[in-house]
């Protein structure tokens, strides 16, 4: 509450007595408002007289009687309804001027000005701070960008200085609306205070809001190493990718195919994966993505390996014969199943009397060589391609032709490359019939 009291004139003829109430919240002026008349000295019956006036923007008039010697009158009193300050918190001119006017008298004592205005100056009325925002909700709705909005607090507000922290930097900005979207690297934390202000005072700071932004997609891991330890089973292991998108990585996933055929998928914390029981032989393809939190990287170039292959099945038993003495021929078929990869040969074996096996290769399939005429021969083959060798195929058996037995009588040893003739080169013997007497047998 304040008091304005003043007058004008010789002892202040006319004179207003002004009292205003401010009212912060509801930013209004109530005025109380009296008009007095002052005489210093003795007069005669001035008697009645008009007057008129101004207060606050609103015009008021009437009359009054002034007899002699009256000394002091008070002509008028008012309550005034309130006056709101304007948007800068002062009021304007208009409601906080007050005019009290007579007229002239000449009477001795009321000689002074018969108009007299007072404006009042009522200190501004400012706006409360409004009060403190609510916490900010945030999000991220792409790599790197974060976005904080927040409800208009109570009070009056103009507008928010909004305080971010991004890399480890506080930035702060001005602004009118409740929303703000800040870019920073992918998996950057980003957080955020409010304050509401108006043209006068600036509320508290909200609370922090912190979000951590989305990441970006990895990159490529590097291409799988691809390998195959037995048949139809492959390996594959692979290098982290160069750049995890911002945020680590949470794991792989992995596609791969036999043959060029569908992809079939895997996933995976760890960098290396394993499948077996495909068909051996084949060749498999296998590819890497990378996956953090928020993204999922291209897929890696391609590893390839040619799985191993399976032992081929064993060659049907062989076929032998003995065209001469001591010798022999054998021949077969190649197996029913090579084991996933292309024959690369043969492998024998053969015993003689049922003794020690001595091996051979080849690549084809027959195989011939020699032993003691007359023996017992025991044959047996297997395939073998790039990676395995099958089973050995039933044995085949075949006594070797014999040469003749020469001698003069009781037991005959074994004649070794006997040949008969007259003359010249002899030929092997074939048939040949020896005795003492009597009927000729047939040489053994």
């Amino acid at each position: 509450m304040a008091t304005y009291n003043k007058g004008t004139g010789n002892a202040g003829t006319l004179r207003q007595i002004i009292t205003y109430t401010r009212n912060i919240s509801a930013r209004t002026v109530t005025f109380h408002v009296e008009f007095w008349i002052l005489c210093s000295d003795g007069q005669t019956n001035v008697g009645s007289i008009g007057w008129t006036g101004t207060t606050a923007g609103t015009a008021v008039s009437g009359s009054v009687s002034l007899p002699a010697g009256f000394g002091s009158k008070k002509v008028a009193e008012y309550d005034l309804a309130p006056r709101s300050v304007q948007s800068n918190g002062f009021l304007s001119t208009a409601n906080s001027r007050f005019i009290f006017a007579i007229p002239s008298t000449g009477t001795s004592g009321l000689g002074g000005p018969t108009s007299f205005t007072v404006d009042v100056d009522v200190p501004k009325i400012e706006y409360p701070a409004p009060s403190t925002p609510a916490l900010p909700s945030g999000s991220s709705p792409s790599a790197g960008r974060a976005t904080f909005s927040w409800s208009k607090p109570s009070g009056t507000v103009t507008g928010y200085r909004v305080w971010y922290w991004i890399a480890g930097v506080w930035t702060g900005v001005s602004q009118t609306g409740t929303s703000i979207t800040l870019t920073g690297d992918p998996g950057d934390t980003i957080s955020v205070q409010v304050a509401a202000y108006n043209d006068d005072n600036q509320s508290a700071m909200s609370g922090k809001r912190s979000v951590v932004t989305k990441a970006g997609a990895p990159s490529a891991p590097g291409r799988p190493s691809v390998s195959s330890s037995s048949a139809g089973a492959w390996a594959a292991s692979w290098s982290a990718p160069s750049n995890t998108g911002g945020k680590p990585i949470t794991g792989y996933n992995g596609r791969w195919r036999v043959n060029g055929g569908s992809w079939q998928t895997f996933s995976t914390t760890g960098r290396t994966a394993a499948d077996s029981g495909n068909p051996p032989g084949a060749t498999v393809e296998v590819q890497i993505q990378a996956e953090n939190a928020d993204a999922v990287s291209a897929w890696s170039s391609t590893g390839s390996v040619v799985m191993k292959a399976a032992a081929p099945s064993a060659p049907a038993k062989p076929t032998l014969a003995s065209p001469l003495p001591g010798a022999w021929e054998a021949s077969w078929s190649a197996p029913s199943s090579t084991g996933g990869k292309t024959l690369t040969g043969y492998i024998g074996r053969y015993r003689v009397d049922s003794g020690a096996w001595t091996t051979f290769t080849t690549s084809g399939t027959t195989a011939h060589a020699s032993g003691p005429p007359g023996s017992q021969l025991d044959v047996q083959i297997a395939a073998k391609n790039a990676d395995a060798t099958g089973p050995w195929s039933a044995t085949a058996t075949i006594t070797l032709k014999a040469a003749a037995y020469v001698g003069k009588g009781g037991s005959y040893p074994s004649a070794v490359g006997v040949y008969v003739g007259k003359s010249g080169a002899y030929p092997a013997a074939a048939g040949v019939y020896v005795g003492k007497s009597g009927s000729f047998v047939p040489a053994k």
